[in-house]
């Protein structure tokens, strides 16, 4: 049974109950070498560091140990003292024990830096996954080292690798956008968040994003041809055009949807600080002039980013209507678009949305980021799918292997 469940900003994980079993496995013995016996099978299925092994001859157990190292393809076992000197190893096949399912434990995740609907634990799949928020990453990684989280996400790699964690990644199924308040004074044409955007650097993401490997986001959506930012980076013609505003204000705020945003916030924040303007942050976004906030990314599905943005905007309208020519007219084009007959006329009508948003509403996307999602050897399964939404449809928890002193090593 599949279940689907919202615990990020745009970001969901794909959760099911499976129930598998590790199956021995009889193969041969590929060689014996330095006193170890190597096996032509290894993590990817399911063999670890103590798996148990036992050799036979024929239908008789002639030799019980368990494995020194197991990776991809291959395994080999602890010294035999030098059992298998004198024996033709051909004459023999292996009896390999892989990792069970834990079907008692559950699943733990750590999440810090994503903001999920519940404050606390959320409980997933009648308990089978368990999502536990933090509010420290550093508290959070501390937990994982210790075994006491299954994997965690972030937008981040570990500053040290190591072997004993799995790692998947993908961009982030959503991208960080600027938009100002249409009901603000201070956003006559979007003149102050056009400014911002000429003034914003996209090859610096350090100074505005707080993760690796963060891209550029020039356009809307996914578009065939190539996509192009809507001005570039420029200080001088950013200063020039705020500038040029009728009344220009001396202080201003800021709200952001998502904590990571807070330091894209404090970029602006000292751009600003720059030309004598204060900037205020603000919880509620029906109070800022500029908001900052992620925007649903689906290259399948171009109409639901806008289809966000616009709701976003008329929110900023005084009592829900529509008190700006322009936000109308980006209504229209988009309906239309949602209307259309044929692909062209829905691209030829998304592109008159996009231009609109960004010429004349002062609306620009900046950046997508990655998302990891670490896990100990202990957790298989886990994937993004293509649209880069964690899958943990397949994903399971092995009892590992723990060293057995009664067998030789």
């Amino acid at each position: 049974m599949r279940f689907i469940t919202q615990a990020t900003a745009g970001l969901l994980f794909l959760i099911s109950s499976i129930s598998v079993s590790g199956q021995s496995l009889d193969c041969g013995i590929l060689q014996y070498k330095l006193d170890r016996l190597y096996f032509p099978h290894g993590t990817e299925s399911d063999l670890f560091k103590y798996s148990p092994f036992t050799v036979y001859l024929n239908s008789d157990s002639i030799y019980a140990g368990t494995l020194e190292f197991s990776g991809q393809g291959v395994s080999y076992s602890f010294p035999t003292y030098n059992y298998f000197d004198t024996l033709n190893i051909a004459l023999f096949h292996t009896i390999l024990e892989p990792a069970i399912e834990d079907t008692l434990t559950k699943i733990t995740i750590g999440i810090s830096e994503f903001d999920m609907p519940e404050i606390g634990i959320c409980l997933i799949d009648s308990g089978s996954v368990l999502f536990r928020q933090y509010d420290s990453h550093i508290r959070m990684l501390l937990d994982f080292e210790e075994g006491f989280l299954d994997g965690y996400l972030s937008y981040g790699t570990p500053d040290t690798y190591n072997k004993e964690t799995g790692i998947a990644y993908s961009y982030a199924p959503y991208y960080a956008v600027i938009m100002p308040n249409l009901s603000s004074g201070v956003n006559y044409h979007g003149l102050l968040s056009t400014s911002l955007y000429y003034r914003f650097d996209p090859s610096q993401p350090y100074t505005y994003f707080d993760g690796n490997r963060v891209i550029p986001q020039d356009c809307f959506y996914d578009k065939d041809d190539s996509c192009f930012r809507a001005y570039y980076y420029n200080t001088e013609d950013g200063r020039r055009l705020l500038e040029s505003m009728r009344q220009r204000p001396k202080r201003i705020s800021i709200s952001t949807s998502d904590r990571v945003l807070d330091i894209t916030g404090q970029l602006f924040a000292d751009i600003l600080s720059r030309d004598r303007i204060r900037t205020d942050f603000v919880a509620a976004s029906e109070f800022a002039d500029i908001r900052l906030t992620f925007i649903e990314y689906d290259s399948n599905q171009p109409l639901t980013g806008f289809n966000n943005i616009l709701d976003l905007l008329a929110h900023d309208t005084a009592a829900g209507d529509i008190i700006n020519k322009s936000l109308e007219l980006a209504a229209v084009y988009l309906q239309s678009a949602r209307c259309a007959d044929h692909p062209k006329k829905e691209k030829h009508y998304l592109e008159k949305t996009e231009r609109v948003l960004k010429e004349d509403l002062g609306v620009f996307p900046l950046f997508r980021p990655t998302v990891y999602f670490i896990a100990n050897r202990a957790l298989k399964g886990y994937r993004f799918d293509d649209d880069g939404y964690l899958d943990l449809t397949e994903t399971v928890r092995l009892l590992l292997p723990v060293p057995n002193e009664d067998k030789p090593r």
